[in-house]
C-alpha cells in the first residue's frame, strides 16, 4: 500500500500510516526527488553553491521566493550532535546534545555544497511539505516547554553518519507521560514493540517510536487519560532529562484537550526527512545527500548492530 503526500493537511495520511507502519519505515530517508536528474543537469559545471542555487531559481527548478528567503536557513557545520564544534567523530555526551540544542549548527543563507543544492532543489514538493508538518509539530509541543521558532535550517546529510549520532529528544517528556498512562492501566493499546524491532536509535527505531507514540496518544484521546498528576513518578523522570519540565497547568488534563504532537512527525517521516534538532532560534531538518536504497538501508542497521555490539 502506497502512501501519498498530497493530504497532509488532513488527518487522511496519519490514518493511512497508523494502518501500516511498514509503509512509514520504507519512505525513512527516502524523499521522492522525481527532479534529480533535472536539478543536477541545471547544475552542471557550476561550482559555487550559491551560483548553483541562483541557476536553479531562474531556470524554475526552485522557486524564486527560495533565494535570499528569510523563512529557511541551511547548516555550514556538519559537526554530528553532541560533539565540539568542527569534530568529526567521537562519543557524544548528554551535555553535548543539550549545548547543540541551545546554539544549533552553523548556518548560511544558501546551501553549502552543490550537492546540497541538488538534494534540495529536486524535491521541491517534499521539503515544503517537510517545512510545513515540523512547524505544525513545534507548534503543537508548545504546551510541553518545547521552544517555538518558525525558521527552518535544512542540514544536508550522509545518512550513515546522521544514523550514529544522538537524536533530539526534546518530544520525550511527552512520550513519558505516555508511557504514565500505560502504567495506571488507562490505556490498553500496545506498548513499543514496533520500535524495538530496530536497533535502537537507528532512523527506523526513531520512526517507529513516532508511530508507537502517536498511536499511544490516540488511544490515551478515546480512553479520556489524563497528562499526569503533580505526584506521578514520571515528573523526576523528565526533570533528569534535562529537558524544560511540563507546565503545571497541564497537571490533570485530558490527551483529547489537546492536538497530538506526534501525527505530524509522522507527517515528517513520511516526506523522507527527519527532525534533527529544535533549538530556541530554529526548526533544524536532516535530509539525506542521496536518497537512502532499500539495499543501502538494510546494510546501515546491519552496521549499526555491529557498533552496538562492539560497546558492550
Amino acid at each position: 500500500m502506497g502512501v501519498s503526500l498530497a493530504s497532509h493537511s488532513s488527518d487522511a495520511l496519519v490514518d493511512e500510516l497508523m494502518l501500516n507502519d511498514a509503509a512509514l519505515t520504507r519512505r525513512v530517508f527516502r524523499p521522492s526527488q522525481d527532479h534529480r536528474a533535472l536539478s543536477r543537469a541545471a547544475v552542471e559545471g557550476v561550482e559555487d553553491p550559491a551560483e548553483a542555487w541562483e541557476v536553479l531559481a531562474s531556470r524554475g527548478v526552485i522557486p524564486a521566493t527560495w533565494v535570499d528567503s528569510s523563512e529557511r536557513v541551511f547548516a555550514l557545520d556538519e559537526t554530528p550532535m553532541g560533539l565540539e564544534p568542527g569534530s568529526r567523530s567521537g562519543t557524544a555526551t548528554h551535555d553535548g546534545v543539550l549545548a547543540y540544542l541551545s546554539r544549533g549548527p552553523t548556518v548560511q543563507d544558501v546551501p553549502p555544497t552543490v550537492d546540497a543544492v541538488v538534494a534540495l532543489g529536486a524535491d521541491v514538493k517534499g521539503v515544503t511539505t517537510a517545512e510545513q508538518v515540523a512547524r505544525e509539530a513545534v507548534r503543537r509541543l508548545a504546551p510541553f516547554g518545547v521552544p517555538q521558532p518558525n525558521l527552518v535550517c535544512w542540514r544536508v546529510v550522509d545518512v550513515a553518519s546522521w544514523a550514529t549520532q544522538p537524536g533530539d529528544y526534546r518530544h520525550m517528556p511527552v512520550a513519558i507521560v505516555l508511557n504514565q498512562a500505560f502504567e495506571r492501566g488507562e490505556v490498553h493499546d500496545r506498548s513499543l514493540k514496533r520500535a524495538k524491532l530496530h536497533p535502537f536509535g537507528t532512523p527506523a527505531w526513531r520512526a517507529a517510536f513516532t508511530w508507537e507514540c502517536a498511536g499511544q496518544w490516540r488511544a490515551a484521546a478515546r480512553t479520556n487519560s489524563v497528562i499526569l498528576s503533580a505526584r506521578a513518578p514520571c515528573i523526576e523522570q523528565i526533570r533528569d532529562s534535562g529537558y524544560p519540565p511540563i507546565a503545571e497547568t497541564l497537571y490533570g488534563e485530558k490527551f483529547s484537550s489537546l492536538a497530538n504532537p506526534f501525527e505530524p512527525l509522522l507527517s515528517l517521516w513520511a516526506s523522507g526527512y527527519a527532525l534533527d534538532a529544535i533549538t530556541p532560534t530554529m526548526i533544524v531538518l536532516a535530509a539525506p545527500r542521496v536518497p537512502l536504497a532499500a539495499d543501502q538501508f538494510e546494510e546501515l542497521v546491519k552496521d549499526r548492530k555491529k557498533s552496538t555490539k562492539s560497546k558492550t
